[in-house]
């Protein structure tokens, strides 16, 4: 039997060139930021130069990725950007990225036990049955679960649900999120959706 899948919500994944050593720099600014026992940054690091590289290579993708879906818009720009440090038994609730088009991770420092990054199932209608399965795979599972790795970059729709396990490990988790908007004329007169931004 053919199976069509309908509506996916696609999250692109990327390395980061030479992480270990930009890292070292990321995580050494991140930390003179971190005031004691907090667990982020204020939102504009995407204007600090110690980040620059790492703004540049997300740049990149998010362009990436809108090729790859063959949007016509191509002007966009970073409305914030903050760095996460989590310690033993910290973590975050579910939550979403609202006034924002494209969300996005990337991991500094990890640990073995660091917490997952776990995002939940948009589509309600799949929670009213609890259908037993032989084994979990992407077309049953109410949640898809990211163990988070040194380097690597995430990005997804902002509206999509998401949450970070608590961290049981005596090191630390470091990440540096951000949030993307689309900038110029969106829309069209023709459906009656122009906008500008």
């Amino acid at each position: 039997m053919q199976q069509i899948f309908l509506f996916p919500t696609i999250l692109s994944a990327s390395t980061y060139p030479d992480h270990a050593a930009g890292n070292r720099i990321f995580a050494a600014r991140i930390r003179s930021l971190i005031k004691e026992r907090a667990t982020q940054t204020h939102d504009r690091l995407h204007e600090d130069p110690a980040f620059t590289p790492l703004v540049e290579f997300i740049i990149g993708k998010v362009s990436e990725r809108f090729d790859y879906f063959k949007y016509t818009q191509r002007d966009f720009f970073i409305t914030s950007c903050w760095a996460n440090l989590h310690r033993r038994g910290e973590g975050i609730a579910t939550h979403r990225h609202p006034n924002s088009f494209l969300s996005g991770v990337y991991y500094v420092e990890t640990q073995k036990e660091s917490g997952k990054l776990i995002f939940r199932d948009p589509r309600k209608a799949e929670l009213v049955f609890d259908v037993l399965t032989s084994e979990k795979t992407a077309w049953n599972c109410p949640q898809f679960e990211v163990r988070p790795v040194e380097g690597h970059l995430l990005l997804f729709p902002s509206w999509l649900e998401h949450d970070v396990e608590r961290s049981w490990t005596d090191g630390e988790r470091i990440s540096v999120s951000f949030n993307v908007m689309l900038q110029g004329d969106l829309g069209s007169p023709d459906h009656l959706t122009r906008l500008t931004i």
